[in-house]
């Protein structure tokens, strides 16, 4: 069932997203996180963070009110400091996978086979 009026729309209608967007959903696709454990997530063992916590409260915010991603409940330590999570809604998960195809057929176009350096 969905959960907002979101859900009914087509994936196509959120298409091209932007590079943060889809970096934002890909690491959310299969487990809640918070905050920093996006940023750490979409580092993925780089040295230099793809993205950054200034502009990912911004980029986390527009998700949302696009209903991509949603607060998610978690089991939290008392002890520990409350954090808020984050998960892709199915909506969410669909458009990822919907712009994981639409950069897979630029990258395979003929006009793509120029970027690549030739031995």
């Amino acid at each position: 069932m969905p959960n907002t009026a979101n859900e009914l729309q087509e994936p196509a209608e959120y298409l091209p997203l932007s590079p943060q967007d889809f970096q934002v959903l890909m690491v959310l696709f299969d487990q809640p996180l918070h905050g920093y454990g996006i940023v750490k997530a979409a580092s993925d063992g780089s040295s230099k963070p793809v993205l950054d916590l200034g502009s990912l409260y911004r980029i986390i915010s527009r998700l949302i009110k696009r209903g991509l991603i949603q607060a998610a409940p978690v089991e939290q330590p008392s002890s520990k400091r409350q954090r808020r999570y984050y998960r892709a809604t199915d909506l969410g998960k669909r458009v990822a996978r919907a712009e994981a195809v639409r950069l897979r057929e630029l990258l395979r176009s003929k006009q793509a086979e120029l970027l690549w350096e030739k031995p």
